[in-house]
């Protein structure tokens, strides 16, 4: 049944128009009830209502009235066909057929009109996810315990948060509780102004006290969302958590956000954690069940007195209702319609959403209601269908504003995941009481899963994935409450955990860290992950036992040992340096080597040595012999050396090469004894130098260069054999027989014996440093 005056006909452009939409074009569509004014309101108090002469936004002092809308086109359409009869476009996805745009009330059927345009409706705005110092999470979720135990502090790692804004950020800041602007905390953009921003960074620096913060606002429509996440991937952003939902993204299938969440997820390797929501109570889903009127029977026939939803509204409060029913976005002909009642007076509707539905429009209906009386009013949420409609799934969050509440009856508490944190790949987080002393009562409040899918095809996800805390202190930034609640609070946990433990394994990939989260949780409710707490409670200790550095095998010999690969133990075990933090900040954060990306290589090596430190490597040696040892270092100034010891017995001091940079590397050689068998290789550090990585050849013995006097020899013990002749001294007919010989000696002498140049191979630049020397 349609809720408009009979006299308002709908007409083709009129019936792609939404019910509140239809109110600001025409008086008869105005329910008796409502006035104009009404639905102006309704409209402002979303935030996407501008009047005329007043400043808003960024619409710059209309001259008119302007509402902002989506347009849903004809894919590939673009907004360049909607220009003439728009004051301004917001933002497009023209592969995804959707506009947002600010227009005149006189020119929406103008729009509606274009042959390409599918449905104009009003944009709603996003839900928060928040229920009602240092957080207790940290402590809970055993995050304090890892950093203490091994040092992991986020350090390498950007975070990316999406919330409303960051408004009163400096009062954090001047107590410590947020990093400084550009020096740890960076701000793309706080457009839409809050301080729930500010609250879930406080969260994420709490647990990652060194991880790097990056804040975007969460835009005014889904598209400029959308453009938040790529702007924290671009900002290099590892992890991005958000606690937004937007209430008409698909229910039943995957929306632009949730798309494009998933997109990034796969495509820039990013860890996305989302708010599962705080909407278990404000939900419903079941198959439509005639009353026998017409109208749904929410109670499934088990109470016809009390079968629909209701809503008690004190003066001056409001209510915003969205239905969705298994159809595809795009494909919907059931035209069900949505109403709200006076309990006390079923005559007249308080505001409705029954725009048509013919096989081309979204399965959504949407209203709002303001109680603008002085009396307090109870009001009940109906659904209704044609009688030759389909039954279908019905799905419908009802959002209560101010001092209104939606009362338990009917609700059904499964499957209230439902956006962008229901996509594969995103994390949804659901919350645990952090006041509760057994750490596992679920909040009454958290989202529920499955998620029940229907497009492209029918599937029931597993949601939520993992349960984090909430009811944790923050500074109360501004505004904000000091106990900060709901999934809001739970998702940045998670997402802080991410940053700490990637911190420590910076070669892993997104998919491993986000795995690691889930696989370690502390399992909750029913066995194994379930809909209520997902796989459990989120365990950093736990996270890091299965993703701490990998452990290192004994090195085999011959072989190279790149120099950040020592053994794992920690400080005093496997190393001693005289800096308790990695200063290059890269490949192994949590640990105090200094390690840093080699210039015009895609490597590592270890940097800002200073004399007194070592570094441990466990070797296996394939066989008894003297093994030529090639260093590759780099000094700026100084006579730097590194000295080899076998089990604690010296066996080599090798100089290293000053090229006057720490950026340029030069070969050093020496010949070191080793016996077959596992050992421990020590490498004592002397001066000032960088250290890519030390290289044992296999035992090869020195051959008689044919056409020489004698075995070559090493004159200075540098383990090169300048004395290619063997005649006992360096002279011009050692140059002869080289160059005579070049590739007999490439073919058959250890090669590090040989090169005099230190570029690994035997050449003429070889021949032409050995006359140089002379």
């Amino acid at each position: 049944m349609q809720f408009v005056p009979p006299a308002a006909a709908l007409s083709g452009a009129q019936g792609k128009v939404s019910t509140d939409l239809l109110a600001l074009v025409d008086d008869r569509f105005l329910l008796p009830n409502q006035s104009r004014g009404n639905v102006v309101a309704a409209l402002a108090r979303s935030g996407h209502y501008a009047k005329a002469g007043q400043r808003y936004r960024a619409v710059d002092t209309p001259s008119v009235d302007l509402v902002e809308v989506y347009v849903r086109t004809d894919p590939g359409t673009g907004a360049a066909a909607l220009r003439p009869f728009v004051d301004r476009v917001s933002d497009e996805d023209a592969s995804a057929g959707l506009v947002a745009a600010w227009v005149a009330p006189g020119r929406i059927l103008d729009l509606a009109r274009i042959p390409s345009v599918r449905e104009v409706r009003q944009v709603l705005q996003p839900r928060f996810r928040t229920g009602s110092v240092t957080s207790a999470g940290d402590v809970l979720l055993r995050a304090a315990d890892l950093r203490n135990a091994t040092g992991l502090s986020g350090a390498g790692i950007k975070v990316g948060v999406i919330s409303d804004g960051v408004d009163h950020r400096s009062s954090a800041q001047a107590t410590g509780d947020l990093p400084p602007d550009y020096a740890g905390l960076t701000v793309l953009s706080n457009d839409v102004g809050g301080d729930e921003g500010t609250a879930m960074l406080e969260i994420v620096h709490d647990i990652a006290p060194n991880a790097s913060l990056v804040f975007h606002d969460c835009g005014w429509n889904v598209l400029e969302f959308n453009r938040a996440i790529d702007a924290l991937a671009d900002a290099g952003c590892r992890v991005i958590v958000d606690d937004i939902g937007w209430i008409d993204e698909p229910f039943f299938e995957d929306g632009v956000v949730a798309a494009h969440a998933a997109e990034v997820v796969n495509s820039r390797g990013v860890v996305y954690v989302s708010a599962a929501g705080n909407d278990a109570g404000l939900h419903y889903q079941g198959l439509f069940l005639d009353d026998g009127q017409g109208w749904h029977d929410f109670s499934s026939g088990t109470n016809p007195a009390r079968k629909r939803l209701y809503v008690d509204l004190p003066p001056g409060d409001s209510v915003t209702a969205v239905l969705q029913w298994s159809e595809p976005f795009g494909q919907a002909a059931s035209n069900y319609d949505l109403a709200l009642y006076n309990t006390a007076d079923r005559s007249v509707p308080l505001a409705a959403g029954s725009r048509v539905q013919n096989g081309d429009d979204d399965p959504i209906e949407v209203l709002s209601w303001v109680n603008a009386g002085t009396s307090a009013v109870q009001a009940e949420v109906d659904v209704s269908k044609p009688p030759a409609a389909q039954a279908r799934t019905l799905e419908l969050f009802v959002y209560p504003r101010g001092g209104a509440s939606l009362l338990p009856e009917n609700t059904v508490p499964a499957d209230s995941v439902y956006g962008h944190p229901a996509a594969n790949g995103v994390v949804a987080v659901a919350a645990i009481d952090a006041t509760d002393s057994t750490g596992g009562r679920i909040e009454p409040y958290s989202s529920r899963g499955p998620v029940t899918m229907i497009a492209p095809l029918a599937t029931t996800r597993q949601k939520p994935d993992c349960s984090g805390v909430d009811g944790v202190r923050v500074t109360g930034a501004g505004s904000f409450p000091t106990g900060f609640w709901g999934t809001s609070a739970a998702a940045p946990h998670a997402a802080a955990l991410a940053a700490l433990i990637w911190s420590g394994r910076q070669d892993a990939s997104g998919a491993q860290v986000r795995s690691a989260l889930l696989a370690t949780a502390d399992d909750l409710g029913a066995a194994g992950a379930d809909t209520v707490f997902g796989a459990g409670r989120l365990n950093a200790t736990g996270m890091y036992a299965l993703f701490s550095p990998a452990a290192r095998q004994p090195a085999p010999l011959p072989g190279r040992i790149e120099a950040e690969d020592y053994d794992t133990g920690g400080e005093g075990v496997a190393y001693h340096d005289n800096e308790t933090e990695n200063l290059g900040g890269v490949y192994r954060p949590a640990e105090g080597v200094d390690i840093e990306p080699l210039l015009g290589s895609q490597g590592y090596g270890v940097g800002w040595i200073r004399p007194d430190e070592w570094l441990r490597y466990t070797v296996d040696v394939s066989a008894t012999g003297a093994y030529a040892l090639r260093v590759r270092g780099a000094s700026s100034w100084g006579r730097p050396s590194l000295s080899l010891f076998i089990d604690g017995v010296p066996a080599a001091t090798v100089p290293i090469a000053g090229k006057g940079s720490y950026d340029i590397f030069d070969l050093t050689n020496a010949t070191v004894n080793l016996t077959a068998g596992e050992h421990q290789l020590r490498l004592a550090l002397s001066g000032y130098f960088n250290l890519d990585y030390i290289e044992f050849e296999a035992p090869h013995a020195i051959l008689r260069v044919p056409g020489a006097a004698a075995d070559p020899r090493d004159l200075d013990g540098d383990g090169r054999y300048e004395d290619v002749n063997g005649n006992g001294r360096r002279d011009f007919a050692d140059v002869v027989i080289y160059f005579n010989q070049m590739t007999w000696i490439a073919a058959n002498e250890q090669v590090g014996g040989f090169d005099y140049n230190a570029n690994e191979r035997c050449d003429f630049a070889d021949v032409t440093t050995l006359f140089t020397a002379l």
